[in-house]
């Protein structure tokens, strides 16, 4: 049981360094500008909310009151499961939607048709649906099939780790233009590689407190 675990970790280490990865060799690779950065990092922000709002969910369904009343069994509790699941991604995405809409008024500045040049590059489209895959292959695999211990932080401390993300981000857009004589875009999106996949993998080491649910299961 415990080599499975430690298998499974390591296969969603894998997973998370290769997903950060994409926008770095969009970058070196094939000249991902700006607004493509962006729109990348914007979208896999999005995801990551969807992502862990199916942990919780296959978490409280683990509870004792499950999500739904026992009575509810087969294709309803499916179809159920499917509409909440929805309704609480659409309401946990608002913040990610408005900071998008900051995003894109942030390339309007720079770029007459941002839509435009984020889509020009095939590549793009790769990138993006390479990092579709990856966490959606997530997403379905903790719905279906759980794993104890795996929530290492609260909700709440996943979107201080989003703030972080987003003020990153917001550099990138914002001010980097006018240091680009100065910072190489490719040194930036490794630092971003970087800190974006430790912040995945180790969020306690960009949280002021540890994780209130691995105090928990440490005392468990």
């Amino acid at each position: 049981m415990y080599n499975n675990n430690v298998k499974i970790t390591l296969i969603k280490k894998f997973f998370i360094i290769l997903n950060n990865l994409i926008p770095l060799i969009g970058t070196i690779f094939f000249k991902w500008k700006i607004s493509s950065l962006l729109f990348f990092y914007w979208f896999d922000s999005l995801l990551s909310i969807l992502e862990l709002i199916g942990l919780i969910m296959s978490e409280m369904a683990k509870e004792k009151g499950g999500l739904f009343p026992k009575e509810i069994m087969g294709f309803k509790k499916i179809l159920y499961t499917a509409i909440a699941y929805l309704i609480v991604s659409i309401i946990a995405s608002i913040p990610a939607f408005f900071a998008g809409i900051v995003l894109y008024f942030l390339l309007e500045e720079h770029i007459s048709n941002p839509i435009k040049e984020i889509f020009s590059q095939t590549e793009v489209w790769i990138g993006i649906g390479l990092n579709i895959i990856i966490r959606g292959y997530n997403i379905i695999k903790n719905i279906k099939k759980p794993i104890q211990n795996v929530i290492k932080q609260s909700a709440e401390e996943k979107y201080t780790l989003l703030v972080y993300r987003f003020i990153a981000i917001y550099f990138l857009g914002s001010f980097f233009p006018q240091l680009s004589k100065f910072l190489s875009l490719y040194i930036y999106i490794a630092l971003l590689t970087f800190l974006f996949s430790i912040s995945e993998i180790k969020p306690e080491y960009f949280l002021r407190v540890g994780s209130r649910s691995s105090k928990i299961l440490k005392k468990k």
